[in-house]
């Protein structure tokens, strides 16, 4: 069994809402979005000492040292995306994104040898 270590942290998981449904729809233009989305969510995430443990499609698994800068981060994101989908609603509605995210704070479990948590 491998070696692990346990600490407190506030974990951050997000998802695009109807990814699946946009995917169907427009499969390039989608992943041209996420792409935009991984972007923006990537540079706040350092400005909040953020750590990407992991991404698939339209998600994220973020760690944080702390619950107060998980929420900061998740509400300046929020705003951000505010503030893009208000310009995309006048110009190209169909390339809105709403962003949905959960923050945990609790005891979280490293597996050295997967790296892994």
């Amino acid at each position: 069994m491998g070696k692990t270590s346990r600490c407190l942290k506030a974990t951050m998981c997000t998802d695009v809402k109807s990814f699946s449904s946009m995917m169907g729809k427009d499969e390039e233009g989608t992943v041209d979005l996420i792409r935009e989305h991984r972007k923006l969510f990537r540079s706040r995430l350092e400005k909040y000492g953020g750590e990407e443990r992991s991404t698939s499609g339209d998600s994220f698994f973020v760690l944080f040292d702390s619950a107060s800068a998980a929420v900061d981060c998740a509400l300046e994101i929020q705003k951000e995306f505010k503030r893009r989908n208000k310009y995309k609603k006048m110009t190209r509605p169909g390339e809105q994104l709403w962003i949905r995210i959960g923050i945990h704070m609790g005891e979280v479990i490293y597996d050295e040898k997967e790296d892994d948590v």
